[in-house]
């Protein structure tokens, strides 16, 4: 598993943790490919019972790491399509895991990271928790199962 995603088991629970702190654990290729194989992991190891999905740091996600996103302007639609797909099948595996998911919300949880702790069968948020669409303040329109 790659730094940016952390996993912990631990009495039936896996706890999947994003850990791009820095970034408030902004949405990237890299966790993403890290998000969907402990999700698939835990999805079929039989000594888990559940799957809890955090932020490492004082976010949940603040979604799409937009630094990243500006690239697609430079190289096209393409881009953004193929990191869109991926972000979708995140979404997806997170609905369709065979195993309660929780979101453990703490911080902001926005655009992406929003649609993320939707896709979980429960959302559990601390007192400082804050969600927002965001996706209006980057000219997208929502994404990652939102609008669903």
């Amino acid at each position: 598993m790659s730094e940016v995603v952390q996993v912990e088991r631990n009495e039936g629970v896996a706890t999947i943790r994003m850990n791009r702190p820095d970034r408030l654990n902004a949405y990237n290729p890299e966790m993403g490919e890290s998000l969907m194989s402990a999700v698939s992991e835990a999805s079929v190891d039989p000594s888990v019972r559940c799957i809890v999905l955090t932020g490492g740091g004082k976010a949940f996600s603040a979604g799409g790491d937009v630094e990243f996103m500006a690239a697609f302007r430079e190289e096209g639609h393409g881009k953004f399509l193929d990191f869109a797909i991926r972000l979708h099948a995140l979404i997806a595996s997170l609905r369709k895991a065979p195993k309660p998911v929780i979101a453990a919300v703490n911080g902001v949880a926005a655009g992406a990271g929003f649609s993320m702790a939707l896709a979980c069968d429960v959302a559990v948020a601390t007192a400082s928790a804050r969600f927002t669409l965001g996706y209006q303040n980057i000219g997208l329109s929502p994404d990652g199962g939102m609008t669903f």
